[in-house]
């Protein structure tokens, strides 16, 4: 998923971050402050919250895996998601491509948490089925002391 706005240019000077609005989530490699600074410094704001308005949210992975409440925010706005790594790209006068392979990682992460809690689910259904095996194995303990307290006539 690409972001809403692109920078038009990645030439020297040029505010490449112009326009866009970013929302920084979580601990990062990097103090916000800092961040806020090469953010600004490229002519960007920086959310406070994160809306339908914001272009993109930059994460650390850790965030992303815990789905913290401004991840989930930004998947329900459908704002893309990006690691510090790809702002770093920015600043550093690299290319600007915000990294799909960023995308890539972070969809993998969501099916493994859609994994895990498919396989969460199954073991909730495996303690039933152990917990129902044990009443069955208490039933079938209790079992000769009913037929010895009931024998059958002669």
């Amino acid at each position: 998923m690409a972001p809403r706005a692109q920078p038009k240019t990645n030439k020297p000077g040029v505010q490449r971050l112009a326009g866009l609005e970013i929302f920084l989530c979580g601990r990062l490699s990097q103090p916000h402050e800092d961040i806020n600074k090469i953010i600004t410094g490229q002519g960007g704001t920086v959310a406070g919250t994160v809306s339908k308005t914001t272009t993109f949210l930059i994460s650390s992975q850790v965030s992303v895996d815990k789905n913290f409440k401004a991840i989930q925010d930004a998947r329900k706005h459908g704002v893309s998601i990006y690691l510090l790594s790809c702002l770093l790209d920015i600043n550093s006068n690299r290319n600007i491509h915000l990294i799909e392979d960023n995308e890539h990682v972070i969809q993998d992460n969501e099916h493994h948490i859609q994994d895990n809690e498919h396989l969460i689910q199954d073991n909730e259904h495996l303690i039933q089925d152990n917990e129902h095996l044990i009443q069955d194995n208490e039933h079938l303990r209790n079992l000769p002391n009913i037929i010895l307290q009931n024998p059958k006539p002669k």
